[in-house]
């Protein structure tokens, strides 16, 4: 029977790859990028945290056998990479400690590589996939110490139970049938601890460590012993780091007092990191923070003292535009209706305006006589409907995203009749993804009925939702 650690962790990454998953989608879809279906975000949040994993991993073991002399650091005879991988975290960190500053390289490259794997998956330019990888992480790691939590108090009810068939299980049935005294099945049975293994005898201590460092290397007792050795040539410089560290410390102390609450719930290597100077790195972090906020709250001030002057010139800049688009003088270029017609939700209309614009992860020039096809594969028939209506078809400069195509959308096409009255016309926006390419589309309808809603925007590319195609029928 598998032991309770074994079941616990089975059970902890069961749960925890389909949060992972709904946490990648959630983000994706925060920071603007095409979140994937269920299946793939649980997929590809486990193979790029192997991934980023494993990269840490094996540049830390790397950097640890290129240092080893320079450190004085005698790692035992056959230690292998598999010995590694099976050291806990905490202690890799430990060991990674010995050399200053490179113990945060394999991190970077690691994070490196997992945003240059978000770019080529999710077609988005670096930027967004480092800021999404943050993200994400940040709420995994949230999610982990809670699911920890939670399963570490479900385990004290099943624990013991659990403790209990397992010693049952590993003493076999004759053991467990076995007859017992009854004063000596009430007597505490003898545990080893530690102040046992230190009054073992000199003899038994040296055979026991023969015996165990000829079974398999310990990373730990050569940490030990590199503590114990001569200086190496970087001592010097730990030392003088950790005095400055410690000049600083009482500064640091009240903020690891009103944190400690909080950081209990921690992960252990998590708070290894934190007491051996994780502390400064968040505390950067939060200056660094706080000062794109400032930075961004001083435009805002500025934007808000000048906003009327701003508008102004925005809307003096836009009426010069090129790109300007008056529906007034579209409408006057109406041709006869074909056998089908385009509709908005189910209220007929005719096709006028098809406005096309690449993304940042579409390669290649794009053509007006691209409409076509691209109608067509958003909806079977519209293309039969942009041969009859003959709309105007414009392409745009390539735009960073698709909240500033619809934003230019809105304030470029120039719809008629003044705001909060009635129109004919609707404007529907979107994105298309063609393979890995994504192209943002806009359309300008003009309704048959008029209304109030003159702007639509289509949700993650559900354009059935929106556009239909029904027959025209001949007038009486």
């Amino acid at each position: 029977m598998p032991s309770i650690d074994v079941i616990a962790t089975i059970v902890f990454w069961g749960l925890m790859l389909p949060i992972a998953g709904y946490i990648f989608q959630t983000v994706c879809g925060m920071c603007g990028a095409d979140p994937p279906s269920f299946r793939r975000s649980v997929l590809i949040t486990g193979l790029v945290g192997a991934a980023a994993f494993f990269t840490f991993d094996g540049l830390g073991y790397g950097i640890v056998l290129a240092s080893r002399d320079s450190i004085n650091l005698n790692l035992p005879p056959g230690y292998s990479y598999g010995n590694w991988l099976r050291e806990p975290l905490q202690l890799k960190w430990q060991v990674l400690g010995l050399i200053p500053i490179i113990r945060y390289l394999p991190i970077l490259i690691a994070v490196c590589l997992a945003a240059t794997i978000y770019v080529f998956v999710l077609a988005e330019p670096f930027r967004n996939c480092i800021a999404i990888l943050a993200i994400q992480w940040t709420m995994n790691v949230v999610a982990m110490v809670i699911l920890s939590f939670a399963l570490t108090n479900i385990l004290h009810f099943f624990g013991p139970s659990l403790a209990t068939t397992e010693q049952a299980a590993e003493q076999g049935p004759s053991a467990s049938h076995a007859p017992m005294d009854k004063k000596a099945a009430m007597r505490p049975r003898p545990r080893r601890g530690k102040r046992d293994q230190q009054n073992e005898t000199p003899e038994k201590k040296t055979e026991g460590e023969g015996e165990s460092a000829k079974a398999s290397p310990d990373l730990q007792s050569a940490l030990a012993a590199h503590e114990v050795s001569a200086e190496s040539s970087l001592s010097k410089m730990r030392a003088e780091l950790r005095a400055f560290e410690d000049r600083l410390e009482p500064y640091l102390e009240p903020i690891k007092t009103a944190s400690a609450p909080y950081t209990q719930h921690l992960p252990p290597a998590v708070q290894d990191f934190l007491d051996e100077g994780g502390w400064w790195l968040v505390l950067l972090a939060l200056v660094v923070a706080a000062g794109f906020w400032l930075r961004a709250l001083w435009k805002r001030l500025r934007r808000a003292i000048s906003g009327k002057s701003r508008r102004r010139k925005r809307r003096a800049h836009d009426k010069e535009s090129p790109l300007v688009i008056d529906l007034d003088l579209v409408g006057d270029a109406f041709t006869d209706p074909g056998p089908q017609q385009i509709t908005v939700r189910g209220q007929p209309g005719r096709l006028r305006l098809v406005i096309l614009a690449p993304s940042p992860s579409y390669v290649g020039d794009m053509l007006p006589e691209m409409s076509e096809s691209l109608l067509e594969w958003l909806h079977e028939g519209l293309g039969e409907i942009l041969d009859s209506d003959k709309p105007r078809q414009v392409v745009w400069p390539r735009h960073p995203s698709l909240d500033r195509f619809v934003e230019r959308f809105r304030q470029l096409v120039q719809i008629p009749e003044v705001k909060g009255r009635r129109s004919p016309w609707v404007l529907i926006s979107g994105s298309a993804r063609l393979g890995r390419q994504t192209v943002f589309v806009g359309l300008a309808v003009f309704l048959d009925k008029t209304g109030y809603q003159r702007e639509i925007k289509v949700a993650r590319e559900k354009w059935d939702e929106v556009l239909g195609v029904e027959k025209v029928t001949a007038e009486v």
